[in-house]
């Protein structure tokens, strides 16, 4: 795709990748490729079995591998937080992100050099569990979140925008929302009976709000909050039509599925766009 829009003089950047998942991956160790790589990194740490069998050897278990191999045969796992086996786990973790955002930033900028590179969407469901890994972060030029704000308030509430102010002072770069909306009850498009949990049949039920004017009152409200950050830049709408086939219904669009504009809502944003455009003395 790269040779396609690298010259394009509207172009601006390239995400790497659309919400990997990246939560708990000390858990994946022994996956093929990942537990041989593991191998790799523990002989170059301990350099002897024994010494490995005396730092991990602890209330939690003794150990008395006769080799680096015995290891993969029986593939341990820690067994609480302080267990010695823990710190060795949640450093591969690390090397695994590190490994994952040096081979994406590399094969781009070596085919696309003059051009942005945007982090993988990060999805807000697994955000917290970046913690530990959110420095690596920061090799990108700008770091990209999705969100779909629980609505429990209209506007951000406190902890998602703790998130974002995390995400920003822990990889040191600019944020931008790549995903985000909020759906309404009024657009009837939750009324097709429960699903096998006894929900409406699409995942955004418990996010609801009540009507279009509260969509657009809310839009409003998170413009303002992010304009007054000085870390967001920018913010992407999901999507442009509803959801309205058999296996999902949601209110997300901008318009129903049939292409009618929900008014209140697009003239909105136009209204803030432009406020926001003149408070900020934008020429562009």
């Amino acid at each position: 795709m790269i040779p396609d829009y690298k010259d394009k003089p509207w172009f601006l950047g390239w995400f790497v990748d659309n919400e990997v998942f990246y939560e708990d991956l000390f858990a994946y160790v022994w996956a093929e490729y990942s537990s041989k790589e593991f191998m790799k990194v523990l002989e170059q740490k301990y350099k002897k079995i024994d010494e490995l069998n005396r730092t991990w050897t602890s209330r939690f278990g003794k150990y008395s591998y006769g080799s680096f191999n015995d290891i993969l045969t029986d593939k341990p796992e820690p067994k609480d937080w302080d267990d010695p086996l823990w710190k060795d786990f949640i450093a591969f973790e690390r090397h695994m992100i590190g490994t994952y955002i040096d081979f994406t930033y590399g094969l781009v900028k070596e085919l696309d050099p003059n051009h942005l590179l945007i982090s993988n969407r990060l999805h807000w469901r697994p955000l917290p569990n970046i913690y530990r890994t959110i420095d690596l972060w920061g090799k990108y030029d700008i770091v990209c979140m999705n969100i779909y704000p629980n609505n429990n308030i209209i506007g951000f509430d406190a902890g998602e925008r703790q998130v974002m102010r995390m995400l920003n002072e822990g990889t040191g770069r600019p944020i931008i929302i790549g995903e985000y909306s909020m759906p309404a009850k009024d657009s009837k498009l939750y009324e097709l009976g429960p699903d096998s949990l006894n929900r409406p049949l699409d995942w955004s039920w418990h996010q609801l709000l009540r009507t279009q004017k509260e969509r657009a009152e809310t839009f409003e409200m998170h413009m303002r909050q992010l304009v007054s950050t000085d870390y967001m830049i920018g913010l992407g709408w999901f999507k442009t039509f509803d959801p309205n086939q058999r296996n999902r219904r949601s209110n997300r669009g901008l318009m129903t599925s049939d292409g009618h504009l929900y008014r209140e809502l697009a003239e909105t944003m136009k209204r803030i766009h432009r406020e926001v455009k003149m408070d900020m003395g934008l020429k562009w």
